[in-house]
């Protein structure tokens, strides 16, 4: 449940975020997640008409990639904010708890020490 509202906080932030920055982070991701096998070209023609202008398979996969980025960030985000002490070793402890490392393993090398 824990996991559950976490995931659903992220995406709704994503979402928020797309609203505000015109990036649309959360169109992209939750058509993927809506359509988990369609290769890059259907992704880009059903992405080119969710977002009202032509996307090519190569944007498609640059985009899926910023828009997994931005969801790591996020629930980075939110796992650091849940702990009374988010240390790096902290953050990912609790990650591997709730089966969202392998998600969130790029985005945590980068940031560094969480907390």
């Amino acid at each position: 449940s824990w996991r559950d509202d976490l995931l659903a906080r992220c995406w709704a932030k994503l979402a928020e975020a797309e609203c505000q920055s015109g990036k649309p982070h959360h169109t992209v991701l939750r058509y993927r997640v809506e359509h988990p096998d369609a290769p890059s070209p259907e992704l880009a023609e059903g992405l080119s008409q969710a977002l009202g202008k032509p996307i090519n398979a190569g944007s498609v996969r640059v985009m899926l990639h910023r828009s997994r980025e931005a969801f790591a960030m996020l629930l980075l985000d939110e796992v650091s904010n849940s702990l009374a002490d988010p240390t790096r070793d902290a953050v990912e402890q609790e990650l591997i708890e709730l089966e969202l490392l392998e998600y969130c393993k790029p985005a945590l090398d980068r940031r560094g020490d969480a907390g």
